[in-house]
């Protein structure tokens, strides 16, 4: 929890979490396992426009800490605009 910023509230139910706090605590608890690949579907989703930019940032300085893979399954296409964030975009057949 320290490494998301939330050490302070460890404790905390979650319920009493704000929208921002519980969208920080998730991803740490997934790092709790020490994964390879952290899958993120529509982290971000719920989220106004500067706690996004912040969760965004710091996940990605979480996956250079722990050295781990992130897929980050979003309909926003936003975060392939960050540097060191790649985008695949599927192709349906018409």
């Amino acid at each position: 929890m320290d490494e998301v910023g939330l050490g302070h509230r460890a404790d905390a139910r979650p319920k009493t979490l704000s929208g921002g706090e519980a969208q920080r605590a998730s991803p740490a608890g997934a790092l709790v396992r020490e994964p390879d690949l952290l899958l993120l579907d529509e982290p971000f989703g719920a989220l106004d426009a500067l706690t996004r930019i912040k969760a965004q940032r710091l996940v990605g300085e979480l996956r250079q800490r722990r050295g781990c893979a992130v897929l980050h399954v979003t309909h926003d296409a936003r975060p392939a605009d960050r540097p060191r964030w790649s985008a695949a975009t599927p192709r349906w057949p018409t």
